[in-house]
Parts: C-alpha cells; sequence; structure tokens
C-alpha cells in the first residue's frame, strides 16, 4: 500500500542534493544540502537558516553519507 505525505515542503533550488546524516554527531539524522562544493546543514526543515555552511571538495565530486567506523 502506497503512503500518502501528510506534509510537503520545499527546500533549497530544485538543483540541490538532498543529503540526510548525523552530521554534528548527536545520533539524530539532519539534513544537508549540496549546491555543487557548497554545503548547508539544518537540524531541520522548520529552520529558515542552517546552522553551518561548508565548502568542501570539487562540484564534480561523488558524495557518500553514513556512520564510518
Amino acid at each position: 500500500m502506497d503512503e500518502i505525505a501528510s506534509v510537503v515542503v520545499t527546500i533549497g533550488k530544485s538543483t540541490d542534493e538532498i543529503l540526510v546524516g548525523d552530521w554534528d554527531g548527536d545520533g539524530c539524522d539532519s539534513l544537508a544540502l549540496r549546491r555543487g562544493d557548497l554545503y548547508f546543514f539544518q537540524e531541520s526543515i522548520a529552520e529558515d537558516t542552517p546552522y553551518a555552511t561548508v565548502t568542501y571538495g570539487r562540484a564534480t565530486d561523488e558524495v557518500y553519507a553514513g556512520v564510518w567506523k
């Protein structure tokens, strides 16, 4: 059975890549938007502004998210 979303939000630009991971090590997943080599980190979609913005790598790099132990 297909589920229907109860809430739909628009975040970032249509060309952004959305990444999900535990970026701050608190044990909870949060969002990151990738725009080329620029990353915007947000705790939730309710926030208007990211808590961190980072430039990293090259715009053509392939990105993998996960817990690396």
